[in-house]
């Protein structure tokens, strides 16, 4: 994981293992993690059911940071 950040900050994106916005961004993942404990604090006072777009919101949020579990074959570089 630190070789593909040190890739994506030094803009080498023809070393990264898949394109970029397939990749986890720990960066990313920074500026997400106060929205993310803010809303399950939130949560928590007081609870309430939020929209569903809320919650399709949040979960794009986090695949976008964490990026996808498996890359497939044909994203590989050859």
């Amino acid at each position: 994981l630190h070789a593909i950040v040190l890739a994506r900050r030094l803009g080498l994106f023809s070393a990264l293992p898949a394109p970029s916005q397939l990749l986890p961004d720990p960066d990313l993942s920074e500026i997400y993690r106060p929205i993310f404990r803010r809303f399950a604090e939130s949560f928590l006072a007081r609870p309430w059911y939020p929209p569903r777009i809320v919650w399709r919101t949040l979960h794009s949020m986090h695949r976008m940071a964490g990026g996808r579990a498996r890359i497939t074959r044909w994203m590989e570089p050859a």
